[in-house]
């Protein structure tokens, strides 16, 4: 009987290796290098591949890559900015700011200093760059829930999936690094998206992140995630809260509950979860909501009021998840802040 032959085995990826953001800034600065026309006949396709990124750095913003581009120079790690590229065309100079970001989100005010930098001249070329001639990248290959203080500092928002878009169709131009960094960025898409395709009590890492994302597009804005750091090592959350005063609604993976958050000192914690356990307690009754006390009632700076009795993600008859009927389980918890007493809600309550 003939050998059932095995799929051949995926080839070892570079980006598979250099997964920090210094090995990101550098991949960066490499294809935009490519873009410079000084090089369009030595490696035909990584340059277009390079002005291609370029064109949708500048249709994020609605704006046109300058035309009769003489020279492209690339600078790195200049006033502790990622990348920034030069570009000169006949007369003029331009400026791509780039903030290149994996898992990290933007700190201590660094966005404003960096346009800062670039409008005072305070950077290696000595030259300003006016609001006309300077483009700031935000360059996220992993997710994050939202961009709302980016886009504040004046920054516009490169992913992951335009990213994806752009280089594609170069992935198989006969370049390695191209070709490479386009499958690490496409596995990465992949298994953010895989929570579609696996049965729910096989979900792991970054299937919570598209899970929580498409919660998030379908519950609206309310809805927030992100990592959640604790002793035992932290898992993927999402919360939303229903009204200020109010406990919020968490859910840490596989598991939904309500809690509070910076209440007081420990006995006022003590008192308000006990009473808001309670009152959580009487209105799920007269709701059919499956809550109960938690196994731990322990306080911190984060505590558990209740705890949601069951796996709040429905599943169809495969074990796939059935987003429609999870959302709608979900909204039935709404039920219970409509119901919540408010004057049981102490003013400091989050």
């Amino acid at each position: 009987m003939p050998e059932t032959s095995a799929a051949p085995p995926t080839p070892p990826n570079l980006f598979s290796y250099a997964t920090k953001e210094l090995s990101q800034d550098a991949f960066i600065c490499w294809l935009l290098g490519w873009a410079d026309p000084r090089f369009a006949q030595q490696g035909p396709e990584v340059h277009q591949c390079a002005r291609a990124v370029l064109n949708a750095f500048y249709a994020t913003a609605s704006r046109s890559l300058p035309s009769d581009i003489r020279e492209v120079t690339v600078y790195r790690q200049d006033r502790n900015i990622d990348v920034w590229v030069e570009l000169r065309t006949g007369h003029e100079f331009y400026a791509v700011l780039i903030e290149d970001k994996t898992s990290t989100g933007a700190h201590s005010g660094q966005l404003r200093r960096y346009r800062e930098t670039m409008a005072k001249g305070e950077n290696k070329a000595k030259r300003n760059y006016d609001d006309q001639h300077l483009l700031c990248i935000f360059f996220k290959t992993f997710d994050q829930c939202d961009y709302e203080n980016i886009r504040e500092h004046g920054f516009e928002v490169f992913d992951r999936g335009a990213l994806l878009k752009c280089i594609e169709p170069f992935a198989h131009c006969g370049n390695a690094i191209v070709h490479d960094f386009y499958y690490r960025m496409r596995g990465i898409e992949d298994e953010v998206e895989a929570f579609r395709t696996t049965p729910i009590a096989q979900w792991k890492g970054q299937m919570w992140v598209g899970f929580y994302k498409e919660l998030r597009r379908l519950m609206g804005d309310r809805v927030r995630w992100g990592w959640v750091n604790n002793v035992a090592g932290g898992y993927w959350g999402c919360w939303w809260a229903w009204r200020s005063g109010l406990p919020y609604f968490q859910l840490r993976e596989t598991q939904a509950a309500l809690c509070a958050s910076e209440i007081g000192d420990a006995a006022a914690k003590k008192e308000l979860q006990e009473r808001w356990h309670g009152i959580a307690r009487d209105l799920a009754k007269k709701l059919d909501l499956p809550l109960v006390r938690p196994k731990h009632m322990r306080l911190g700076s984060t505590m558990t009021i209740a705890a949601v009795s069951c796996d709040y993600r429905q599943a169809d008859t495969r074990g796939f998840v059935d987003l429609d009927a999870t959302v709608e389980f979900l909204k039935r918890f709404d039920e219970l802040a409509n119901s919540w007493p408010i004057d049981n809600a102490p003013s400091q309550a989050q």
